[in-house]
């Protein structure tokens, strides 16, 4: 499959993802912006490509989910997850970086250090979720994440270390999910 950066006619703010594909390459990333030129017209040009950057390199890390997967690592994290993958969309408004994600039926327990949002510190959870929406809005270091949807159970994570933006100032996150609702936020120590 082409690469979305350089040989789609998507505009730059508004690439869809469907079942974990990135919307941006680490080899992309890393790419003069004369490289990255797309040959369709569109205001790709205001997208600070820093922000973009971070944020897809952290949606291809943590918010991509297989089908069905086990994931152990060692003293850090153990995941497990079993459904249907998860859909989301990405655009950047006027600086902000806004994901939305849609999950269909899914099953999942997690427990250790390493956060979705990108942290570390501790997390544990284990849900069923029938559908559900949630929503994340980054600005440079901050996040909020709201969500609601039709499930049982619940999940926390508590952590710091992240430094989505890469200036330098690390960032300190915490999330939680109880039954219907998920509420999570960022922010610069």
């Amino acid at each position: 499959m082409p690469d979305p950066v350089s040989s789609s006619c998507v505009p730059q703010e508004l690439i869809c993802r469907i079942n974990g594909d990135p919307p941006l390459t680490e080899a992309a990333a890393s790419l003069s912006p004369a490289q990255t030129a797309s040959p369709c017209p569109s205001t790709a040009a205001s997208v600070d490509p820093g922000i973009t950057a971070a944020s897809s390199a952290l949606a291809q890390k943590f918010l991509s989910k297989p089908a069905a997967a086990l994931q152990v690592q060692p003293w850090d994290q153990i995941d497990v997850h079993g459904g249907t993958p998860r859909l989301e969309a990405h655009a950047t408004l006027s600086g902000v970086h806004v994901t939305g994600a849609v999950d269909l039926f899914d099953v999942d327990a997690h427990l250790g250090s390493q956060n979705a949002d990108g942290s570390k510190g501790e997390n544990m959870g284990v849900g069923v979720t029938f559908y559900g929406a949630e929503v994340t809005a980054e600005y440079k270091g901050w996040s909020l994440t709201a969500g609601i949807a039709s499930s049982l159970g619940g999940y926390v994570s508590s952590g710091e270390g992240r430094d989505i933006d890469g200036d330098g100032i690390p960032e300190r996150c915490f999330a939680l999910s109880i039954g219907p609702f998920t509420l999570g936020e960022c922010d610069e120590l």
